[in-house]
């Protein structure tokens, strides 16, 4: 009796331990925290860490390996934000009969990188606004954790000459004129 007891106990431990082992071996993902565009430079909350209860040893990437790089497709909220989904650049299509036009952010302007987001719409002001309602392409930084980083937006060829034309480009600033929650255009 004491030998069926503990062989129906120890059945019961291995059924137990199989979901759990099987959990252990799948990788994890970071899922998005909400809607993620392409183009869009990926910062820590972005990143929702994935459910890793019941795992033994859950194989989950560094967040350093996501942040500051660039997603290829849209990501939904709640799905997950693959490696393979990241790049060390954004790629830049400006809609035709306009182009793309890098806006250096002065250290005063960094703070735009945690709060704009592709497809968001930007003026360029000072005592008047030479461009207006500018979509951001982009958001670019050479290296993921630092260095100078600037906004590429999309310009007609009428705001681009008006902003060349500008006598004090030094002066002008970032301003919000539209934006989308959640980043779609």
């Amino acid at each position: 009796m004491k030998w069926a007891a503990l062989s129906i106990y120890a059945v019961l431990v291995v059924l137990g331990a199989i979901p759990i082992a099987l959990r252990s071996r799948q990788s994890f993902e970071f899922t998005a925290s909400r809607d993620l565009p392409p183009n869009h430079r990926v910062l820590i909350s972005d990143l929702h860490e994935p459910d890793t209860t019941w795992a033994l040893a859950p194989s989950l990437p560094e967040s350093s390996r996501y942040t500051g790089r660039y997603l290829d497709r849209e990501v939904d909220t709640g799905k997950a934000v693959k490696q393979e989904y990241l790049k060390m650049r954004p790629e830049i299509k400006p809609d035709p009969n306009t182009e793309s036009f890098p806006w250096l952010l002065r250290e005063s302007d960094r703070q735009w990188l945690e709060v704009l987001d592709v497809g968001w719409r930007v003026d360029l002001c000072a005592e008047s606004c030479p461009v207006r309602d500018a979509p951001v392409l982009a958001l670019e930084c050479p290296s993921p954790t630092s260095g100078t980083c600037g906004a590429v937006l999309e310009l007609t060829a009428t705001q681009r000459d008006s902003l060349l034309a500008y006598p004090n480009k030094n002066k002008l600033t970032l301003a919000i004129s539209r934006a989308t929650l959640g980043g779609s255009r």
